[in-house]
């Protein structure tokens, strides 16, 4: 399956929207509700935290003199996070058509038990 195409008329989302919301995704041409795949998900996760872990075990050593030399990697590490997997998941969408979840009431009894 192509990259962010819509499974029904193979239409190519933008990819912008694709990393905002993966989950609630509508085809502009057909109308139908899709979401990312998991897989889609999990190896823009993997890859995020991949990266983070590299760009804080090297910017470890660039703060070790300032007092707060401890938060640098700490927000490097987030935003390069955020950065990679955003830009992982628009490269890499592969998107399904989105499964309705039907509510079903649950039925109280009307006199409490104890």
């Amino acid at each position: 399956m192509a990259t962010r195409k819509c499974p029904m008329c193979m239409v190519v989302l933008a990819a912008g929207p694709v990393a905002a919301r993966p989950d609630e995704l509508i085809c502009v041409n057909c109308g139908q509700t899709l979401e990312v795949a998991g897989l889609s998900q999990q190896a823009a996760c993997w890859l995020g935290l991949v990266a983070a872990a590299a760009s804080v075990r090297y910017s470890i050593h660039g703060g070790a003199a300032n007092p707060l030399g401890w938060a640098i990697p700490v927000v490097v590490g987030v935003m390069v996070f955020g950065i990679v997997s955003a830009l992982a998941l628009m490269a890499t969408a592969d998107l399904r058509v989105r499964v309705a979840v039907i509510e079903i009431p649950i039925a109280h009894s009307p006199a409490g038990h104890h």
